[in-house]
């Protein structure tokens, strides 16, 4: 898919080979932000896609129209250890309120979507290209489509 919209995806890399890859694409020009998180493996998510191995969660902003399938070619990395290269599922279109609070796992934004989890993580364990850029947006998240079940929520504690 061919586009310029924000995506992301899911890593299985190493950090450091994905935080070099993330910068060499910026430095490229390709990538104009990216920000990412590693999650631990849920209790439900032993068997799928997932596989039960820790993760990234990762998010970029192309700076020119990319093509998905070269950005996921990017991230292939070659694992002594592994005759399967590590890489990262499909790159999908995504938005950054969406991404950050399930990234987070935000309660009451998996209860909006019918979803929860075990495990939460801390704003701090988010890496971003910008650190400056990552506030502002984060900043700007609108909680007004979750306000009803931040509401409802409170009501039952």
């Amino acid at each position: 898919m061919k586009t310029s919209k924000p995506v992301s995806t899911i890593s299985f890399n190493t950090e450091p080979y994905l935080r070099g890859k993330l910068r060499e694409l910026t430095a490229a020009g390709v990538l104009e932000f990216w920000a990412y998180i590693r999650h631990d493996p849920e209790p439900d998510e032993v068997g799928d896609e997932a596989g039960g191995k820790a993760h990234f969660h990762v998010y970029m902003e192309p700076a020119k129209m990319i093509q998905t399938t070269d950005l996921r070619a990017a991230f292939r990395e070659l694992d002594p250890t592994n005759p399967k290269p590590l890489g990262c599922l499909l790159v999908e279109k995504s938005k950054f309120d969406d991404w950050y609070l399930y990234a987070l796992h935000d309660a009451d934004y998996l209860a909006s979507k019918g979803q929860s989890r075990t495990m939460a993580y801390e704003p701090e364990q988010v890496q971003a290209s910008d650190p400056d850029d990552l506030h502002s947006k984060v900043a700007r998240i609108d909680v007004g489509s979750i306000t009803p079940y931040i509401t409802m929520a409170r009501y039952q504690r």
